[in-house]
């Protein structure tokens, strides 16, 4: 007989008491509902962008969207008109990722209702500047530098 056999035995026997004290449900492997990693949306209190009838400025309110996204989507725009919010996504640089942070902002109906830039927390942009701004070059990268030197004995 192995060391293990009578923890295995005893796991075994305790096994279905385990089971009988967990609460009995319809789906027994049903997804836990978890909090969300991502923080959530604003709600479109904010405003709605209208895709098929805003301006070029009015398109660069939203999240992420610059002058040269907002000039693609009016372009794309001229092509054929949007028929689903989706449909941004056919939009050079702007993919899934951004699409969903824009969803809940934009409609294909009625006016556009965004006074005001966006920004949503946590979100970054790649050229962001520094949080410490950068020592200027030239007399005081040299004076920074002579601090740092240890001091020489002599």
């Amino acid at each position: 007989m192995s060391r293990t056999f009578p923890y295995v035995l005893l796991l075994a026997l305790a096994a279905p008491a385990f089971a009988s004290a967990a609460p009995h449900s319809a789906a027994p492997h049903a997804a836990v509902p978890q909090a969300s990693a991502r923080p959530a949306a604003p709600a479109p209190a904010e405003g709605v962008v209208n895709l098929n009838t805003a301006s070029e400025l009015e398109l660069q309110r939203l999240p992420g969207i610059g002058p040269s996204k907002a000039e693609r989507i009016v372009r794309e725009r001229n092509r054929s008109k949007f028929a689903s919010t989706d449909q941004v996504m056919r939009v050079k640089g702007i993919g899934r990722g951004t699409y969903r942070r824009l969803k809940p902002f934009l409609t294909l109906s009625g006016p556009t209702t965004l006074e005001r830039k966006l920004r949503l927390p946590g979100r970054r942009g790649v050229h962001a500047r520094p949080a410490v701004p950068a020592e200027p070059a030239g007399d005081a990268a040299q004076s920074s530098a002579a601090v740092q030197r240890p001091a020489t004995a002599g």
